[in-house]
């Protein structure tokens, strides 16, 4: 049901040309199962008519008087009506909710990364500590204003199998305008998190305490005795869409067995100009690698 409801959202962020191509080619296809099959059952494959004699009696039969093709039984009718009502219900819902909806194409990095203290340094920041780092891309046509983005870790409490809800602090999390086509790194602070009535520190290798590990959640996982998917950081965006003036959200959701160290790699602007080259978002938006520049 996750995997349905997950290709309804896909489709319906498509765009209109290719709704209508998936449409178009689900009639298509309907029609040229549906032909060989009246074909198959009314006539076999002995006594054949021409092709084209078949085509002008089964569009005669489907769409203009099925009295007029007696040797084709009336039951294909019925399932052309059939095919036709479900072809069209499902063509209806999906333009219908293309239109109404405003569908946010932000694209969160696939992963996320750990930016150690030796990484930080060689960024010449003069903030402290240790960060996690995603990339973010606005691919709307207009700049989101006034966005806020916000960052919830979900933690598996082993011993009493339970859920913990924790909030992150995210450096910068608000953001007066998110350009177009202009990728950012967005960084959560590896800090003190609190939830309803707990509060610890987050970090990356174990440190004693009352800290959360994401070096011992993976060691766990890579045992077996912790489930791989429980662990997660919840990303909410929301801003306003420059272009309609409406609100617009998204969220993303990252596995903490899945987080590695490295640095993305940088994305440069083109040559005396303030806009980037596609080419280079879509080469280098995932890439992350180690400090030292080793695979």
């Amino acid at each position: 049901m996750k995997r349905v409801r997950h290709t309804w959202k896909q489709l319906q962020a498509s765009s209109y040309f290719g709704q209508l191509s998936l449409i178009a080619g689900m009639y298509l296809l309907f029609y040229g199962l549906l032909f060989v099959l009246v074909s198959h059952f009314t006539w076999g494959f002995s006594g054949l008519p021409g092709l084209t004699d078949r085509a002008i009696k089964i569009t005669s039969f489907l769409f203009l008087d099925s009295g007029g093709a007696t040797d084709v039984n009336s039951v294909w009718s019925a399932i052309n009506k059939l095919g036709v009502l479900m072809l069209t219900a499902f063509s209806s819902s999906l333009l219908t909710s293309k239109m109404i909806s405003h569908q946010s194409k932000l694209r969160f990095s696939t992963p996320l990364a750990y930016y150690s203290r030796a990484i930080i340094d060689s960024e010449q920041s003069q903030f402290p500590g240790e960060y996690l780092v995603f990339r973010l891309l606005n691919d709307n046509e207009d700049d989101l204003y006034n966005v806020k983005i916000s960052a919830t870790l979900r933690y598996f409490h082993a011993p009493t199998r339970t859920f913990q809800h924790y909030t992150c602090r995210v450096t910068n999390g608000s953001l007066p305008v998110l350009g177009t086509q202009m990728p950012f790194r967005i960084y959560i602070e590896m800090s003190e998190i609190v939830s309803a009535i707990y509060k610890k520190r987050l970090c990356f290798h174990p440190e004693g305490g009352t800290t959360i590990s994401i070096a011992e959640i993976q060691s766990e996982i890579a045992a077996g005795t912790r489930p791989p998917d429980a662990d997660q950081f919840i990303l909410y965006l929301e801003g306003i869409d420059s272009g309609e003036g409406k609100l617009t959200t998204s969220s993303h959701r990252y596995d903490l067995g899945k987080i590695q160290e490295g640095k993305f790699k940088s994305i440069d602007p083109r040559e005396g100009q303030a806009g980037f080259d596609p080419k280079d978002i879509k080469k280098l938006f995932n890439e992350v690698a180690p400090l030292d520049g080793k695979s």
